[in-house]
């Protein structure tokens, strides 16, 4: 209307939604296919459903809290009801509507009173691998080792060599966390690593494009080495400690 714009998201795999799989020859396949899960009242096979986007979540949990996923999770159990379960299924097809409504009503009722177990389900699932991307601007990323294994993580803008605006900041636990990822993307960033501990969390350091400096000043005493880094640019600035 005008000049104004109005977006729709166009849904996809449509067959996915409400899925139940059936048949001696379907049932032994779907342990071969990670992204299959049955709709049934007992919330179960989280990664599967999640399977599709899982880069996506695994990008966004790195930022998020398991306390974040709680309050998300009683946000959708406090919203919704049995009333607006049954108004979203008056748009359904009238030719299906009255052969799988009920089922669906009830297992959907059903599993949103178990919707707060699936934070858990993503921290155990998601949280092995700490994901931290920069952008295509410049950034420094502080990554200090601290005494307890955990590993505490910084992003700053960094403009013409100074500091700027905290963007973003997080502590990795050892009991959670198996590992590290760090990606600068474009421009050239600066990463700094500190502390000295025992034993500490792997990082993999991924530079991107620009000419990065990677300077790692951390101590790890035991294990092998704790800091990875992966970049092809000959002009990059890499100063390494025993890590």
């Amino acid at each position: 209307e005008g000049k104004n714009y109005t977006f729709k998201p166009i849904p996809k795999d449509r067959d996915h939604v409400f899925p139940i799989y059936q048949g001696k020859i379907l049932r032994p396949y779907l342990k071969f296919t990670p992204h299959t899960a049955d709709f049934v009242e007992e919330i179960n096979g989280v990664y599967n459903l999640m399977f599709q986007g899982r880069h996506l979540t695994n990008f966004l949990n790195s930022k998020l809290q398991k306390e974040d996923w709680q309050e998300a999770a009683d946000y959708l159990q406090a919203t919704f009801n049995e009333a607006i379960i049954d108004e979203a299924f008056e748009y359904m097809p009238k030719e299906i509507r009255h052969f799988s409504k009920e089922r669906l009503k009830t297992t959907l009722l059903a599993r949103l009173k178990e919707l707060d177990k699936v934070p858990q389900y993503i921290e155990d699932r998601f949280s092995k691998t700490g994901l931290m991307v920069g952008s295509n601007d410049r950034e420094l990323f502080e990554i200090e080792r601290l005494q307890d294994g955990s590993v505490f993580i910084k992003i700053f803008y960094f403009k013409n060599n100074s500091k700027g605006k905290l963007i973003f900041e997080k502590t990795f636990l050892p009991d959670i966390t198996k590992e590290i990822h760090l990606y600068g993307l474009g421009d050239n960033d600066k990463f700094q690593l500190t502390g000295n501990t025992k034993n500490s969390i792997p990082i993999r350091i991924i530079g991107g494009e620009g000419n990065d400096a990677i300077q790692d000043n951390s101590k790890v005493a035991k294990g092998s080495k704790k800091t990875l880094v992966y970049d092809s640019d000959k002009e990059d600035i890499i100063s390494k400690s025993s890590e």
